[in-house]
């Protein structure tokens, strides 16, 4: 997850150096803001796995926190990647803090976040959270451009092994063993991943929280 950020990072760090010149005032800022904005982000991500990690915890409890500052960082940290894939990146959050598990619901949509920002060639990827009950949250990410959805339909996106038609071999899917941890995460608060195929054609990825406004 921090791999793809850094490595795009690194991209736009490299064509400011090498096309600079050649910028104007305004998209060097754009670069430069980007790319810092993304760094705290991934700094602000390696803080946390290495507070679990001394924590000897994989799942921290819940604690309160802001969705959208939360998506915000996201957002940041995976937009070097959309920027050099030419994939357009919105999100869209209450303005309200909660109380639930922050660092898992992190790391679920970090994970779809970057993985649809990955696999979406000339169109875009929305974050979103969404009020829809006193005690339940939906966390979504939407994926809309050519080709999101698989020939085979949105099951096919959950095969871990599939077979390829040319040869009848059995080949691992990174997309269908991401999103296996992914379901793994989610089962540790109660919930399960909801894959769906918009009228749009676009792809829906949400899963549903429960949350304490009051605590």
């Amino acid at each position: 997850m921090l791999r793809s950020p850094i490595g795009s990072i690194i991209m736009l760090t490299d064509a400011l150096r090498e096309r600079g010149h050649e910028m104007t005032p305004e998209q060097r800022e754009d670069h430069l803001a980007i790319v810092y904005r993304a760094a705290l982000g991934v700094s602000e991500l390696a803080g946390d796995l290495l507070t679990i990690v001394d924590d000897g915890v994989l799942e921290a409890p819940p604690r309160r926190f802001s969705p959208e500052r939360m998506l915000s960082v996201i957002a940041d940290v995976t937009r070097p990647v959309a920027t050099v894939r030419g994939c357009a990146l919105s999100l869209s959050a209450p303005e309200e803090s909660v109380v639930a598990p922050e660092s898992t619901i992190a790391r679920v949509m970090l994970g779809l976040a970057l993985r649809a920002v990955l696999r979406t060639r000339g169109g875009g990827v929305l974050l979103s959270a969404t009020r829809v009950g006193p005690q339940r949250m939906e966390f979504v990410v939407v994926r809309h451009g050519a080709s999101v959805v698989p020939e085979g339909g949105v099951s096919e996106l959950l095969q871990v092994f599939r077979v390829e038609p040319e040869t009848g071999d059995y080949t691992l899917s990174v997309d269908g063993l991401g999103l296996a941890a992914t379901e793994k995460l989610l089962r540790s608060m109660g919930s399960a991943l909801r894959l769906e195929a918009t009228t749009g054609g676009a792809l829906r990825l949400a899963f549903f929280v429960s949350t304490d406004s009051e605590r």
